[in-house]
């Protein structure tokens, strides 16, 4: 009984793990994880959650200033904002939203401040300061850069980016808006699936619902199974069936530089691309 119980000084590792027990080993953890990923997309569904990428959806608060009947007014402009990487990065310091929510901000030395969620629910907060922008309602976008960084172990960023979509194709969109039920500033993360529905010249249009607060806010389409990817940028809306978003085709140089490129599902939008190297 004691020389059954004895272990071999000469079985090591190597001799009891051969490459069919690693490989047997290996399938098992890939199927444990997909379950896992299964389970939790099907619960989301039950349970009429919003998909996991809304999660990357921030607010900004922007200080700002105008002159209206003679007078001067003070207030904060809100709008949304979605933090943005590439694929498997530890962290994020960038965050794309619309370029008119600031038309009013003038008085640089007020800062502007985001505000997103981490996994747990709490409040991250940072400041951010505007890199780059469309420069008019044409090109209604601008990227801003946070004065620190936000660890992708807090915050999944919006890793994939398409150039353009079709009309008819099915979009998601989400933002935040001040909940007009709450008598303080609350403000509740807004998702909407809904089609395209026209394309112009420099902007797509929906059959969403985007109301005050939304612009800047992520327009999303699903590209397998489980990913999504950020396919335009909230603009404006009448707060009921139409609304309007600047397709990444029209800074798709600029943002490509923030984010990864992702094409399944629009190959045939590469040609009109400009050729800003490779990603």
């Amino acid at each position: 009984m004691e020389a059954l119980l004895k272990t071999s000084p000469n079985i090591s590792i190597r001799n009891v793990l051969t490459p069919r027990h690693i490989l047997t080993i290996f399938l098992c953890v890939i199927l444990t994880l997909y379950s896992m990923e299964t389970c939790s997309s099907s619960l989301r569904a039950k349970l009429k959650l919003p998909p996991p990428w809304t999660e990357s959806i921030g607010r900004l608060i922007i200080p700002s200033n105008r002159i209206e009947k003679g007078q001067h007014l003070s207030f904060k402009e809100t709008c949304s904002a979605s933090l943005i990487s590439k694929k498997g990065s530890l962290s994020s310091r960038f965050i794309l939203t619309a370029w008119h929510c600031f038309e009013n901000y003038s008085d640089v030395s007020r800062p502007i401040n985001f505000e997103i969620k981490d996994i747990k629910g709490n409040i991250i907060s940072r400041i951010a300061f505007r890199w780059s922008n469309g420069g008019g309602m044409h090109a209604d976008w601008a990227i801003l850069k946070l004065d620190k960084e936000v660890k992708r172990s807090e915050v999944k960023p919006i890793e994939y980016l398409i150039p353009d979509i079709s009309v008819g194709d099915s979009i998601s969109i989400a933002g935040y808006a001040k909940d007009k039920n709450s008598a303080g500033n609350r403000f509740d993360l807004n998702y909407g699936e809904c089609k395209v529905t026209e394309i112009a010249t420099d902007i797509r249009l929906s059959d969403c619902t985007a109301v005050k607060g939304n612009s800047g806010g992520a327009v999303m389409r699903k590209i397998d199974q489980y990913n999504f990817a950020l396919a335009g940028i909230i603009s404006e809306g009448n707060e009921r069936n139409i609304s309007s978003f600047v397709p990444i085709k029209i800074f798709y140089p600029e943002l490509q530089k923030y984010m990864s490129k992702r094409i399944n599902l629009s190959e045939k939008y590469e040609a009109q691309l400009p050729n800003s190297g490779p990603n």
